[in-house]
């Protein structure tokens, strides 16, 4: 279900006006020292900005932050100041920069030494450039006031035809919103340092209403009206950083937030998605033939779509190039990106959309957000782009090119319940994708285990892998050249043991997605028993989780004893189900006195099954443990911890026969032998 917040815009009496120059003295004064923040190298005494929105959409923001130094770590991170720009869709200038010194007087610093250079660039090269200096000597207590004004938006967004190709530019008049008349923002009002207040005021014309909603905690807020605009403010004090935990939810889903916009609707946000890109699919022959080429001898159109989704995948590497003020929301043509081989996710969707079209399929584009949330006011919360398509019986399928190569999904299971605005030319309201069940990520496994009169394990494993462990079994062989495979799946049946000797293994090629994994492996490990007089222990292998280092490595990690609560949800890569069956024989003349003992944990987060059998010489087991969500609620994680710590102590649970005599392989005795050895032994 949409999470919805109903903003209401509340008078609140008595907010504090900015703060004056004369007056910034004594908040520095009172903003405390490095006693009253021990675990801060600096503290924000005040930060306030104020946005002015022009009829067009686009807006001016005036930034003043005063942050106070606590620490040497904070001298040295405030030694160098750098400031981020893009000089395609935005206009930026440091106005001041005035050192206040502990002990009295102030500085001003010559911003004649600032350095403009172009930003560091990975895979997307869209000219963004950063201005830095070197700030005077700084010492603990002092103060650095830095004012500075944006005019634009932040991403390369739409702009004129006729805007020249990027580089410094005065003024704004080239500058253009992304949807025509509209602006938004998303404003975060907690950060690396602790803030003692910060402010937002919006002054808007009154004919461009303002929605907004405050996310994750608590601000005064105001509104009133001046002459033909309206005046929004919000004040947030004593804000605290943000505490994370380890894999946790995004920041920007705990943090507290204010997201605004003047957008109507997400109906109208689709609507403006799909216009902006009506004219970027076109199929020319070339794109028809290879096409045809990619489905030539498919009927089912579910595997049409995922043939033209991995061909897609894999033959457009992830790489942005800018076509100048057309980037951002503009995907490129698909002629280009089919001439290029290359793009960022926009582009890599819009090769998809203009590709499954050409196939016959209604596709369109699609905004998401990979990796939090999306919330209801229709500010651009967005840092993907997707396609849709549309079947005959209106039903909409999500298909995401990005996420692909060397997978047979369609859409990733990590994507699952991600917030979608399609692109459609009726609009469409926020959505969700659908939730993936543990069983679409599935690695279930039947097993055949001997274990030999010299303690020597051999295990015969079959596995069918589905979802999530078929794609990180496929990309983890892919990263390695064809002859270094066998090596790669050496690494991963370790687990078994430092003495674990890959015998045999056929699988699925990884490049072949008409049918997933299948994987035949033949384990061997030497030493596997601990041998004493008249005992025999070991470990059931399948409890070792061979291969869990790639189909589950963030289920393996081992919960400390103090994290069994937490604040956050906990996020995990996928849901997933991992079942497994093993019948082991043991030698002439064992007779087991100790098994580990069944486990059933079933909650809301996670569930675990394991159950151990003797016939004769025969040890047979089944161990199954399902992850129910890919976020663990937080007020959910106490059951995922038992199922953590139960899956720890399966995997470290021996089994002890005898072999002859009788005191030392009773089972009075075998106890005992477990809780000695088992402090010495590390598998």
């Amino acid at each position: 279900m949409i999470r919805v917040f109903s903003a209401v815009l509340a008078v609140v009496a008595g907010l504090a006006p900015a703060v004056a120059d004369d007056d910034l003295a004594a908040r520095i004064a009172a903003a405390g020292d490095k006693a009253d923040y021990p675990s801060a190298a600096c503290v924000v005494v005040y930060d306030d900005s104020t946005v002015v929105i022009e009829p067009s959409g686009l807006s001016t923001t005036e930034n003043r932050q005063v942050l106070k130094i606590l620490t040497d770590a904070g001298i040295r991170g405030q030694a160098v100041r750098t400031f981020d720009f893009d000089p395609v869709t935005n206009r930026f200038q440091v106005k001041r920069i005035r050192i206040h010194r502990a002990g009295g007087g102030q500085e001003d610093v010559d911003l004649s030494g600032l350095k403009t250079a172009p930003a560091p660039a990975g895979t997307i090269f869209w000219g963004g450039m950063f201005q830095t200096i070197s700030l005077p000597r700084l010492a603990i207590n002092d103060c650095i006031e830095v004012v500075t004004s944006k005019t634009g938006f932040n991403l390369a967004y739409l702009a004129g035809e006729d805007y020249p190709s990027p580089g410094p530019v005065v003024g704004a008049k080239e500058l253009e919103p992304p949807m025509p008349g509209h602006w938004h923002d998303t404003v975060y009002f907690q950060g690396g340092y602790p803030i003692i207040e910060k402010r937002y005021t919006v002054r808007a014309p009154t004919d461009k209403p303002l929605q907004f909603e405050v996310c994750h905690g608590q601000l005064e807020t105001s509104v009133r009206f001046e002459g033909d605009q309206t005046v929004y403010t919000f004040v947030g004090q004593d804000l605290k950083v943000l505490e994370r935990e380890p894999r946790m939810i995004a920041t920007s889903d705990a943090a507290c937030k204010l997201v605004l916009a003047t957008v109507p609707d997400w109906i109208a946000k689709s609507k403006w998605f799909h216009d902006a890109n009506v004219n970027q699919f076109e199929v020319t022959p070339e794109i028809q033939a290879k096409v045809d080429e990619i489905v030539a001898g498919i009927d089912d159109d579910i595997e049409k779509i995922r043939a033209i989704n991995c061909w897609v995948a894999d033959n457009v590497r992830y790489i942005g190039n800018s076509r100048g003020p057309k980037e951002g929301f503009t995907m490129h043509a698909g002629p280009e990106t089919f001439c290029d081989r290359g793009g960022v996710c926009k582009d890599k969707a819009g090769m998809g959309v203009t590709m499954l079209r050409a196939a016959g399929f209604e596709a369109y584009p699609v905004m998401t957000q990979a990796g939090s949330a999306v919330e209801y006011t229709p500010a651009d919360q967005f840092n993907h782009a997707v396609v849709v398509v549309r079947h005959k019986d209106g039903s909409l399928q999500l298909v995401d090119p990005t996420w692909s190569p060397k997978s047979r999904e369609i859409w990733s299971s990590r994507e699952s319940r991600q917030y979608v605005v399609y692109g459609l030319p009726e609009g469409h309201d926020l959505a969700q994708s659908p939730y993936f069940p543990p069983e679409h990520n599935a690695a279930q496994c039947s097993a055949s285990s001997r274990i030999g009169d010299d303690g020597r394990l051999e295990t015969r494993m079959h596995f069918e892998l589905t979802g999530y462990p078929d794609t990180y079994f496929r990309r983890g062989l892919t990263r390695a050249r064809a002859d270094d495979q066998r090596g790669v799946i050496e690494g991963w049946v370790a687990r078994l043991g430092s003495q674990a000797t890959l015998l045999d293994v056929k699988h699925t090629g990884p490049v072949d997605y008409t049918r997933d994994i299948a994987l035949d492996a033949v384990v061997a490990v030497d030493d596997h028993v601990l041998t004493g007089n008249h005992t025999r222990m070991f470990r059931l292998p399948m409890l070792l989780h061979p291969f869990g280092g790639i189909f589950a490595p963030d289920l393996l990690e081992k919960l400390p004893e103090q994290k069994k609560e937490r604040r956050y949800d906990r996020r995990l890569r996928a849901t997933r189900l991992l079942s497994y069956t093993d019948t082991l024989t043991l030698p002439q003349g064992w007779t087991v006195v100790h098994l580990p003992e069944r486990r059933s944990i079933d909650n809301d987060a996670a569930k675990l099954e394991f159950t151990v059998s003797q016939r004769g010489r025969e040890l047979h087991y089944t161990y199954q443990i399902a992850l129910k969500e890919q976020n663990v609620p937080a007020a959910a994680h106490q059951g995922y911890y038992e199922m953590n710590q139960a899956l720890h102590e399966l995997a470290e649970a021996w089994v002890v026969c005898r072999v002859g005599g009788a005191e030392e392989g009773s089972p009075v005795a075998a106890k005992s032998i477990i809780r000695q050895q088992a402090k010495e032994v590390t598998r």
